[in-house]
């Protein structure tokens, strides 16, 4: 049996206790809220409507965990976050067995989609704080209605699973509220929002040994970095976030 010394570990204890704190969700939507760059006529982004701007940002960031890096090749990125989460001598991975490059890359990524969803809510007078808390509640009620025990399998075995499922989830709430704005399609996103929140937060502990505060925390301090460099958008034209 293989020692295990994370102390997030054994993971096998309900997606609903990967909360990050709440004062920094609230304290990080304010801060990455200002550092959107407008165009000169401060209604667009790179000449795209707030709205579409933030929503784009989230579709192509979400999908980015799962597809080849330009940068490293050779790293299977799908693999290394759908392998089984082991305990008690099954399954073959444990914390600790992801790699520096894992961490790396993915500690980015799942930043970068925090930065558009935190944005995008804002757009809609969500505040990242409750979406997590109706999020939380509907995700509880949610899962009654499943054989007991099935959304647990998948949640604790293989949470990059639930993530895949829950970012389509919010893409396609986020396309409503764009469509239909109203306040039902606007609770909902603030739903789906909260749930993929806990989501990520429980993936990155259990994959990459990382607090999703400290994620966020990563992104804060890149964006800074590029805003003061005037990086944010590479030489083509395209988002260098």
């Amino acid at each position: 049996m293989k020692e295990v010394a994370s102390p997030y570990w054994p993971i096998r204890k309900g997606i609903t206790h990967f909360i990050p704190d709440l004062d920094t969700l609230d304290e990080y939507q304010l801060l990455v809220r200002s550092q959107v760059t407008y165009d000169s006529t401060d209604c667009t982004i790179r000449g795209k409507d707030p709205l579409t701007y933030m929503h784009d940002g989230i579709v192509e960031e979400t999908h980015e965990p799962w597809d080849a890096d330009r940068f490293n090749p050779g790293y299977n990125r799908m693999g290394s976050l759908l392998r089984e989460l082991g305990e008690a001598g099954q399954g073959d991975f444990f914390p600790g067995d992801a790699s520096g490059t894992a961490i790396e890359l993915h500690q980015k990524e799942f930043g970068d989609i925090s930065w558009y969803l935190a944005n995008r809510l804002a757009l809609n007078g969500i505040v990242l704080s409750a979406a997590v808390e109706r999020g939380k509640r509907a995700y509880e009620t949610h899962g009654e209605s499943f054989e007991p025990g099935f959304h647990a399998v998948f949640e604790d075995t293989f949470p990059a699973l639930m993530y895949m499922a829950y970012s389509s989830d919010l893409i396609r709430a986020s396309e409503a509220v764009i469509a239909r704005p109203s306040d039902e399609t606007i609770e909902h996103l603030a739903e789906r929002a909260g749930i993929l929140i806990m989501m990520m937060s429980q993936l990155v502990e259990a994959r990459l040994d990382t607090p999703y505060e400290a994620i966020l925390q990563q992104n804060i301090d890149k964006i800074k970095k590029r805003m003061a460099e005037g990086t944010v958008f590479d030489k083509s034209g395209g988002d260098a976030r």
